[in-house]
């Protein structure tokens, strides 16, 4: 069975709650149910790992690199942003294009959706240039 874990973008405080899922039980205990309000967007936790340790949680913005062989040669990178849609966890493609013949890609987190913005501002002027 896997772990189970959350944290929280705080929208009123704008800023992230690392370990929301205990944050969530402590609010709780003061009359008010975290869970519950709106002003917590909770994401969850994919079950993976990048490159670096560092957990990939729904939100998080990705760069996959990808290696034509077992050197460091790198064939290319890809921007994705972590989303949870019909029960699963899935990543949408931002920018660059995943290769056909790539023989190993590593996995690393850049930032999220709410602290990270301008990634995302980048990506759509990446697309209106196109």
């Amino acid at each position: 069975m896997r772990e189970i874990d959350f944290r929280a973008w705080d929208s009123l405080k704008m800023k992230m709650i690392p370990d929301f899922t205990n944050y969530a039980g402590w609010e709780a205990k003061d009359g008010c149910n975290a869970w519950r309000m709106d002003r917590y967007k909770k994401m969850e936790w994919t079950g993976e790992k990048d490159i670096n340790g560092r957990k990939i949680y729904e939100g998080d913005l990705i760069i996959q690199t990808y290696y034509l062989g077992d050197d460091d040669d790198i064939h290319s990178r890809v921007l994705f942003k972590i989303i949870f849609n019909e029960g699963r966890f899935n990543y949408v493609r931002i920018i660059g294009e995943v290769p056909y013949n790539s023989y190993k890609r590593t996995t690393e987190v850049i930032g999220n959706i709410f602290e990270n913005k301008i990634f995302l501002q980048l990506s759509v002027h990446y697309k209106e240039e196109k």
